[in-house]
């Protein structure tokens, strides 16, 4: 840890994908990374994905770095949009009772979908997914929108 006395180098920011980087390149022994070898870090997040190259630097007599062959890379993809999107079919789905769904009721809803719908889904199955006791929707019976005692 950084205490008060140390000397402002010892702390440096650097971005998560350099870290990553870091990571691989001194503890990760299986990789065998040497001179001249170059390896992708994908960092796939829950908003976007980071992708970046580097290569490894270990000119003779010299200590090993790491160079950046690529500009680190993001891209607004991850699976919050999915999430969003779900959000936008359960309000569409839920019209005419949200408003008597309470925040925490929701928020409980979307916490379904998140933990545990969504490790669920394959592409091959449907997955049902149980109105939490929270929305006051549980026992529910409403064809229309596909919710049959409580089950979407």
């Amino acid at each position: 840890l950084i205490q008060e006395g140390d000397p402002p180098n010892r702390l440096t920011l650097i971005s998560e994908p350099e870290a990553a980087a870091m990571y691989c390149e001194r503890k990760v022994d299986h990789f065998q990374l040497k001179d001249k070898d170059k390896f992708m870090i994908c960092d796939a997040g829950g908003g976007t994905v980071d992708l970046i190259v580097f290569e490894v630097s270990e000119p003779a007599g010299k200590e090993r770095h790491l160079k950046e062959v690529t500009r680190g890379h993001g891209a607004s993809c991850g699976s919050t949009f999915l999430d969003a999107n779900m959000e936008k079919l359960l309000e569409r789905k839920f019209k005419r009772y949200r408003k008597s769904i309470k925040a925490c009721g929701w928020a409980s809803l979307m916490d379904t979908f998140v933990d545990m719908v969504k490790p669920m889904f394959n592409g091959q199955e449907d997955v049902l997914m149980q109105i939490p006791q929270a929305t006051g929707l549980e026992d529910l019976n409403d064809p229309d929108i596909g919710l049959e005692e409580g089950v979407l």
